[in-house]
């Protein structure tokens, strides 16, 4: 017997579920990825601050997910995962943004990067409308709230 044996297994999550975790999750890591980034190349503590708070976030949510949809549930969905159109938009979008961190001034990159992350808000808000499953709908919420929460703590930083 192993270990693994005496765990309960976990349920299964219906295929439209797994496919809007999988974009989540997606989607999170292009945020991950651009923040982690981000905090190299700020002078400032407190946006280094806010943008390590941000990958934190973001962080919590794919580790969480993807505890939740084990991998094997993940990984059976291959190709067919109906990728959000968004991604890809996010994607270039968090990739200009990169750029711009180097180029332009820090506040001008500071207020395209809250639009984007409004954006994300947004997607990730019908996302967790969408899903038939209570607890990942909870989960996924209150990550939200989360990203929600620091995006706001950016919002006031510009404003001030």
């Amino acid at each position: 017997m192993f270990y693994s044996d005496y765990l309960p297994e976990r349920p299964k999550i219906a295929l439209e579920d797994l496919i809007i975790i999988s974009n989540a999750i997606q989607l999170c890591n292009e945020g991950y990825s651009f923040y982690r980034f981000a905090i190299t190349q700020a002078d400032d503590q407190i946006i280094k601050n806010f943008y390590r708070s941000m990958a934190n976030a973001k962080q919590h949510l794919v580790e969480e997910l993807t505890y939740e949809c084990s991998m094997e549930q993940l990984s059976e969905l291959n190709g067919d995962t109906n990728q959000w159109t968004f991604i890809s938009v996010a994607r270039n979008c968090y990739h200009e943004l990169s750029l711009a961190l180097n180029t332009e001034s820090q506040s001008e990159a500071i207020h395209q990067m809250t639009h984007l992350e409004q954006q994300v808000l947004e997607r990730l808000k019908k996302a967790t409308q969408s899903l038939k499953h209570p607890a990942l709908a909870q989960l996924l919420a209150s990550r939200v709230a989360s990203i929600q929460m620091t995006h706001d703590n950016l919002a006031e930083l510009i404003t001030d």
